[in-house]
């Protein structure tokens, strides 16, 4: 079995949300493999056959490489193919131990100064999200990527809504972190409580309320924190992948 038969479709081209760079796609596709157990540490990687993959230009593919060298995700060794790195549950750990502190700062600031027609955007988004989803099949992947679009649109608004492009900024990065994990090790019981965790967010920023704002929002990240750590390392991995 190949790595482009493990997705729907391994295209990244393909209904691609405007707001999302190409080489975040990528980035965000090698990560998934790489929490999922196709890309094992130690494994070479080759920007021709990724780009091959997933149906998409040299560049793109270089950028989301040069990115997980950076995160160290990814080994780059002088004349040598980039290998990808061990992922342990202390870096599970530590990812959202980060998250936590920044989107906490995030929502902090929301509530003190997040505009109206962003609260409503907001609410419209949640409400959206609730109508799709029950017309899905529980635990199925359309469900999953449903809640990771969901998820991560959420998150973003409020990212921006702070003030801080900085800050946001760097929300933003650890965000594909969070997308990776969501499509491969969560089901629909852990995402309903989540989504429950996000009303009571957007209560919080609603009420102007930062101290609550921020609380709610470092609760929610530290339960996935808890709950990514104790399962990231999946052992279902497949055992005939090739080589990229």
């Amino acid at each position: 079995m190949s790595i482009a038969s493990a997705h729907e479709s391994a295209s990244l081209t393909a209904n691609r949300p405007a707001e999302r760079r190409l080489s975040d796609l990528v980035y965000g596709r090698v990560l998934e493999m790489i929490i999922g157990g196709q890309l094992p540490p130690g494994q070479p990687i080759s920007e021709l056959q990724l780009t091959r993959l997933l149906e998409v230009s040299r560049t793109p593919v270089h950028e989301a490489i040069n990115r997980l060298v950076k995160d160290e995700l990814v080994i780059q060794q002088p004349n040598r193919r980039p290998v990808i790195a061990a992922f342990s549950a202390e870096d599970v750990f530590d990812v959202f131990e980060v998250r936590r502190i920044l989107e906490g700062a995030t929502a902090k600031k929301a509530a003190e100064k997040m505009d109206t027609s962003v609260l409503h955007e907001l609410e419209q988004l949640t409400k959206a999200f609730e109508s799709d989803v029950q017309e899905m099949p529980p635990d199925s992947r359309q469900w999953i990527e449903r809640w990771a679009d969901y998820d991560e649109l959420f998150h973003r608004l409020i990212a921006k809504a702070c003030g801080s492009k900085r800050l946001a900024s760097d929300v933003l990065r650890y965000r594909l972190f969070h997308r990776a994990f969501n499509l491969k090790h969560c089901g629909t019981a852990v995402l309903e409580k989540a989504h429950q965790e996000h009303l009571n967010i957007l209560d919080a920023i609603r009420n102007r309320d930062p101290v609550r704002a921020t609380d709610e929002m470092q609760s929610h990240i530290s339960h996935f924190q808890v709950y990514f750590t104790e399962n990231q390392l999946n052992p279902a991995c497949d055992p005939d992948v090739t080589n990229l």
